[in-house]
């Protein structure tokens, strides 16, 4: 065994035959990122009142919570919409 052993390892060629060749990406370092539009969030709790961004309105009207979303959207500079 040891004699096969020792014949296979002579015998063998230790070349690296047919290499890849392999192009990695490189980095971009003025690559800006875009940036998420600023979100309103409208949260209604158990008791059925409305929150606007965390601000409890004064009720739940819908004109009411109209005016809300424009104020915070005028405020932000988004659209409510």
């Amino acid at each position: 065994m040891f004699l096969l052993l020792l014949f296979f390892m002579v015998s063998a060629t230790f070349e690296k035959l047919g290499r890849m060749q392999v192009e990695l990406p490189q980095a971009q370092p003025n690559v800006e990122q875009e940036q998420q539009p600023d979100r309103i969030t409208v949260t209604v709790d158990t008791e059925g009142q409305f929150f606007v961004n965390d601000r409890e309105l004064v009720n739940t009207d819908i004109e009411t919570v109209k005016r809300a979303l424009v104020s915070v959207a005028a405020s932000t500079g988004t659209s409510p919409w």
